[in-house]
């Protein structure tokens, strides 16, 4: 579910793999893995479906992870999340000035929320 709000952007993602998960050693470098991928282009293909366009100055990003289960880091999700919406609900993320992050469980329906704004 996307929703384009008063200068900003609702989405609902899929959960990411874990960092652990995200990247992979390949010929001595390090590189996005195939899950890695696949949550990429699903973030991409849910940001041009809701016709997403990049905002454009600086931002404010909120992040609700909502976990299948109670374990994992916060702060490894973000990054992977961050990453996919790059170039699709804004330009870069050196434009996030203020980023809030929140962890919640729900085995049912494991989610990610997040609603990008621009600031005043």
């Amino acid at each position: 579910m996307t929703d384009d709000l008063n200068g900003g952007i609702q989405l609902t993602l899929p959960m990411p793999p874990s960092l652990n998960r995200y990247w992979r050693k390949f010929r001595n470098r390090m590189v996005i893995s195939e899950a890695g991928l696949v949550f990429r282009a699903e973030t991409h293909a849910i940001c041009q479906n809701a016709g997403i366009t990049p905002l454009q100055g600086r931002i404010t990003v909120t992040v609700k992870v909502y976990r299948p289960a109670n374990r994992g880091d916060l702060d490894n999700s973000l990054k992977a999340i961050l990453d996919a919406l790059n170039q699709r609900a804004y330009r870069d993320d050196s434009q996030i000035d203020e980023l809030h992050a929140y962890k919640f469980l729900d085995r049912k329906n494991p989610r990610v929320e997040v609603e990008v704004r621009e600031l005043l």
